[in-house]
């Protein structure tokens, strides 16, 4: 269940940073992957790697035959 108030919150960090959902995901990644996190740093990376796995799900289901 989402929190109240943290729904697209990635997105909006992403926004604040000039960047789109995707790159921003792939640059979190890049950046706090095989490193030493604080609590922040893995929620974010958390999420970073959700929006990763929504956007080949969503491209798996697009490529689907119905």
């Amino acid at each position: 269940m989402i929190k109240k108030g943290t729904k697209g919150s990635f997105t909006r960090a992403a926004k604040a940073r000039g960047q789109g959902v995707q790159q921003y995901a792939r640059n979190v990644i890049r950046r706090l992957k095989g490193k030493t996190k604080t609590a922040g740093q893995k929620k974010l990376l958390k999420r970073a790697v959700f929006a990763r796995n929504m956007k080949l799900i969503a491209n798996r289901r697009k490529r689907r035959d119905y």
